[in-house]
């Protein structure tokens, strides 16, 4: 994607880039708290609802 000729990736940040294209503030939910289960990603979610990040 990063040489595609009419939409050239340049930037492979999900969050930034979802962050160009919304006011809202954008959460990251890192592969090592997904890895330890449900509970840690529930965790992660409600804090980072709690910090005004609620879209991830």
């Amino acid at each position: 994607m990063e040489k595609h000729p009419l939409n050239p990736m340049t930037d492979a940040s999900l969050p930034r880039l979802l962050a160009a294209q919304t006011p809202k503030a954008i959460g990251y939910l890192d592969l090592s708290i997904i890895q330890h289960g449900v509970e840690a990603v529930t965790h992660a979610l409600n804090l980072s609802q709690s910090e005004g990040r609620p879209t991830m």
